[in-house]
């Protein structure tokens, strides 16, 4: 987008999932190397994966939503194996960018997500819908239209206070 010429304040990135840890991730390298790529407008992550450790595979196994869940909690336990590079998979520079929640970091775009409002300088805003499967932006499908619409609002909220 930047190469046709669209200026960084008229993006706005999105995306849910694993998909969504990639957005953030992104985030964190465009903090990390300052000066090579401008940070979008904004950034919106639907349901990420921010916790890929053991533990939180054995949480979200127990979890009550698991049951009603699109993503089996198998699901993310393979992604422990198979998202982190094979170098090293216990580094700490690499766990930074896969376990983005264990590893907060400053951003200076605006995010709709949650844990890392803590960062002194962020401007982080968490939304969540009860009885909302993971991946939100199913809902609609789901019949979870006024769900939706809930989050659309809160987003467009956000990003006009920003």
């Amino acid at each position: 987008m930047l190469d046709l010429g669209m200026p960084a304040r008229n993006i706005i990135i999105s995306r849910g999932s694993a998909r969504g840890n990639l957005i953030i991730a992104l985030l964190r390298y465009i903090e990390t190397n300052k000066g090579l790529f401008p940070s979008p407008c904004a950034a919106i992550s639907w349901s990420p994966w921010v916790n890929t450790t053991n533990s939180a595979v054995s949480a979200y196994e127990r979890s009550a939503k698991n049951r009603t869940d699109l993503v089996p909690w198998h699901i993310l336990e393979w992604g422990l194996g198979a998202y982190p590079p094979p170098s090293d998979k216990s580094s700490s520079e690499v766990q930074a960018y896969v376990s983005l929640a264990q590893y907060p970091f400053s951003t200076c775009t605006p995010l709709l997500f949650q844990d890392m409002a803590v960062i002194e300088g962020n401007r982080v805003k968490y939304c969540e819908t009860p009885h909302a499967p993971h991946g939100l932006i199913l809902c609609g499908i789901l019949g979870m239209v006024k769900e939706m619409e809930d989050v659309g609002d809160v987003a467009h909220e956000v990003f006009q206070c920003w």
